[in-house]
């Protein structure tokens, strides 16, 4: 089904959904996978906002959709274009064009016509040229071209000053050309899932950039000018091949938010803990040993995701982290909790599956805020006594121990509704001290030693 949407009242549409509701009041035209449009629409010579997306087979457009001078937004997305249809360079006021996933190979010399043009999305074609007009698109600021198979940055685009945006993900690039440094302005950068295995030298002149997507490169090493990038609020390095993190990775002091996983890290330098504003950090799978002793000067930090790594032991200062919401450390080595974690009061999720843990720290049940908490793959023998403090807990997983008896006191837990005790050694003794849990909504027992299953566990219980 293909629908045709407009809008005339002026309001600048932020996406489909949006869109498609304002219309519904309005005019709404409905067509199975036409090749070519009524003339009836050009008849609304006010239309701001015209999408024709969603599974058509356009190839063409009409030359009477030069009629739509007010046109502000047009969507030709899903179709079938092999250029830019000749009659778009008519609508002057356009601003935002998208005509991504077409069959488009050239973005062609008439681009500059769109004066007025702010936003274009070429997505998903086989864009491998783009005519040095674009430049004369004087408001340009953000321009997508990913998925079009490029194995070298178009010269057109370096040329466009005020772009703010940039997207060039899923292509095949292998570098950047010296010329982008030229785009001072550029705020946000996309160059991830390309083939690159240094990070550009260019990147360093980008001195205006805050957020920076280079995940799924094969990149080894950061170069030491990186580190102009002192406004950088959000920086996706993962999935790579960088071995080190340099000392200097603190001068990127308004960093907030970074993901640096799946690459070959093994330590996170000292200075690391000095990047005070950083509110979230991902280092799963890098082959971490331990992190850093004063990992708790991170008082920003709400999420902390450090699984699959060689981690046994963690830092004393972690309890420091006072703000910290999420603490993910699934599949370490981790024996034990330090003392104090109870601190942690704002804590509202944690993993530690499959670690060593046969124990929790006496603190644990300070918690007051943690509503999720899984165990598996640990070595617990019964309930942790701590746990059962934890009025706040909604759910709690421990499959894969070694319980072979659930304490009465679990009835404290006035919030669980989701347990989940799988392949462990309980009995049917235990039956009765879970069936305490009034608020229980799910119940997992599968691979225990039960016999008898009491009939109050016929709708919640899995065996």
């Amino acid at each position: 089904m293909a629908t045709l949407k407009w809008n005339t009242d002026g309001d600048d549409m932020e996406d489909r959904r949006d869109v498609r509701s304002k219309v519904s009041r309005r005019s709404s035209y409905n067509y199975k996978g036409f090749k070519e449009l009524p003339f009836k629409f050009y008849q609304n010579e006010s239309l701001k906002v015209l999408d024709l997306s969603s599974f058509n087979e356009l190839a063409t457009l009409p030359c009477e959709m030069s009629r739509l001078k007010l046109l502000e937004k047009l969507v030709l997305r899903n179709n079938k274009f092999k250029s830019i249809p000749l009659v778009v360079y008519s609508l002057g006021r356009l601003t935002y064009l998208d005509i991504g996933n077409n069959l488009l190979s050239v973005v062609d010399e008439q681009i500059g016509e769109l004066k007025f043009l702010k936003t274009l999305v070429t997505d998903n074609n086989f864009i491998q040229h783009i005519s040095q007009n674009i430049a004369e698109c004087d408001n340009l600021c953000i321009l997508n071209v990913s998925g079009n198979g490029m194995s070298e940055l178009p010269d057109g685009i370096s040329n466009v000053k005020g772009l703010r945006e940039l997207r060039l993900s899923n292509n095949k690039l292998r570098n950047l050309p010296s010329r982008i440094g030229d785009l001072t302005y550029l705020e946000i950068l996309d160059i991830s899932n390309n083939d690159l295995t240094k990070m550009p030298a260019v990147l360093g002149q980008l001195v205006s950039l805050n957020k920076l997507y280079i995940h799924c490169n094969q990149i080894r090493e950061i170069l030491p000018n990186f580190f102009n990038l002192s406004n950088l609020l959000e920086l996706d390095m993962g999935e790579n091949n960088i071995e080190s993190l340099p000392e200097d990775f603190n001068r990127l002091w308004s960093m907030k938010y970074l993901n640096a996983s799946f690459n070959k890290l093994s330590v996170l330098p000292d200075t690391f803990s000095n990047l005070e504003f950083l509110t979230m950090l991902s280092v799963v799978d890098t082959n971490l040993t331990y992190l850093p002793q004063d990992i708790g000067n991170l008082q920003a930090l709400t999420e902390l995701y450090v699984d699959e790594n060689k981690i046994r032991h963690l830092p004393n200062s972690i309890i420091s982290l006072e703000n910290l919401i999420v603490f993910s450390a699934n599949q370490n080595t981790i024996e034990m909790l330090p003392d104090g974690f109870g601190k942690l009061k704002a804590l509202k999720t944690l993993r530690l599956r499959k670690n060593r843990l046969e124990s929790l720290s006496d603190d644990f049940g300070s918690l007051v805020q943690i509503e999720e908490i899984d165990l598996d793959g640990n070595k617990f023998r019964e309930l942790p006594l701590t746990l059962i403090l934890l009025k706040t807990l909604t759910r709690l997983s421990l499959r894969h121990n070694k319980l072979r008896k659930i304490s009465h006191h679990i009835a404290n837990l006035q919030n669980l509704e989701e347990l989940t005790l799988d392949h462990n050694k309980l009995s049917d003794a235990s039956l009765d001290d879970i069936l305490q849990v009034k608020t229980l909504r799910r119940l997992s027992l599968t691979n225990n030693a039960l016999k008898d299953i009491p009939s109050q566990f016929s709708v919640a219980l899995r065996t």
